[in-house]
């Protein structure tokens, strides 16, 4: 099986703590979802989603991401499909809490 990792540069627009972000990443994500209508069903359904996504990358030490700053969301799938998705989309999408910036993609290895 192969894996793919995906990594996105986000912009802060606010300070987020840390106990507060995966909520905020999960609407990032799903947002980007929602760009294709297809994969905007997927969010809906109760099923195996073919992705896991990190918190953001590095945690501050006194566990608040500032705004102002770039952090890296690591974003892993063993779709090739949705591996690309994620690397043409998440880099254009905003939300309140993030700006994306850039993504990187590479395959990661074979299970």
């Amino acid at each position: 099986m192969k894996v793919y990792q995906i990594r996105i540069k986000l912009y802060l627009l606010k300070d987020i703590m840390a106990q507060d972000v995966q909520i905020m990443l999960t609407r990032f994500i799903d947002k980007s979802l929602f760009a294709r209508e297809n994969l905007g069903k997927l969010h809906n359904i109760n099923t195996y989603k073919n992705y896991c996504y990190d918190l953001l990358s590095p945690l501050e030490k006194d566990k608040i991401y500032k705004k102002g700053k770039i952090y890296t969301l690591t974003i892993r799938t063993i779709d090739e499909d949705m591996a690309e998705f994620f690397y043409e989309v998440c880099p254009n999408i905003n939300t309140r809490e993030f700006k994306g910036l850039t993504a990187e993609k590479k395959f990661c290895h074979e299970r």
